[in-house]
């Protein structure tokens, strides 16, 4: 199936808050050589996750030209997922991700959780004890 949101002029009756989106850069940051690598690009993970209701009445089809002759109902397929194209799909995107990560993560102060931490050690460039091979916040 192919489908531009862009084309129904939906996108012109939206307002898109500004929101942050993790770069290259961010990750790299991160990185050291104990890490493990996945990919997690926002634009692969728009199917994953609804729409919003609101909007969902907005983005569909009208399946009449396609009945049967003498058929007389409506069939109005309607999207239900986030879109390509949809200028929400990021936002929305990203804050499901967000979300969900928290959730995942859980208290980070439960002794009992595996992501827990009980400190924070720094690693920034200009520190005496500085590391190039170690991320700055860790």
């Amino acid at each position: 199936m192919v489908y531009d949101a862009s084309a129904s002029g939906l996108n012109s009756c939206l307002w898109v808050p500004n929101f942050w989106l993790p770069s290259a850069d961010g990750l790299v940051e991160g990185m050291d050589s104990h890490s493990w690598m996945g990919d997690l690009d926002m634009g692969e993970q728009f199917l994953n996750f609804p729409l919003h209701p609101d909007l969902q009445k907005f983005c569909g089809i009208d399946l009449r030209p396609f009945a049967p002759p003498g058929r007389k109902f409506t069939l109005w397929m309607r999207w239900t997922r986030c879109m390509m194209g949809l200028h929400l799909s990021p936002y929305f995107t990203g804050q499901s991700t967000y979300f969900a990560e928290e959730l995942v993560v859980g208290n980070p102060h439960d002794p009992t959780n595996p992501f827990h931490w009980h400190s924070v050690r720094l690693n920034l460039p200009g520190a005496e004890d500085y590391s190039p091979d170690l991320p700055w916040v860790s």
